[in-house]
């Protein structure tokens, strides 16, 4: 029984050095603040609550919150669902884009021009 025990308490503490490594390790090679844009698709079909906090969720853990901006895209809500996601990322200071908008805003120009000078 006291082996058992002993192995136990020894995985254990394995188990814990090595999710003290591995927080050591993201915190070393985190980005610098607002490096990194992690865009949340809001599907009809999604709650916009529970996508945006699963997303803040998966952020604070992995120790990335202070360095990465949230934005959400509009992938073809509905009118109502759309003032309901706009009042949400309102709240949260998350910006909520159109696709169109989000290609003008990255390439500088509208997605059908983006399409046609970076078609292969």
């Amino acid at each position: 029984m006291k082996t058992i025990l002993l192995v136990l308490a020894l995985l254990l503490a394995l188990y814990g050095l090595s999710r003290l490594l591995s927080r050591m390790i993201l915190w070393l090679t985190r980005p610098e603040k607002g490096a990194l844009l992690l865009l949340v698709p809001l599907f009809d079909d999604a709650s916009v609550n529970t996508r945006l906090q699963s997303a803040r969720e998966h952020l604070y853990a992995g120790g990335f919150a202070d360095s990465v901006r949230m934005a959400a895209v509009d992938c073809g809500l509905s009118a109502d669902r759309r003032q309901h996601a706009a009042d949400v990322c309102r709240n949260w200071h998350v910006v909520l884009f159109d696709p169109e908008e989000l290609a003008n805003s990255v390439c500088g120009n509208s997605a059908g021009e983006h399409n046609k000078t970076h078609a292969i």
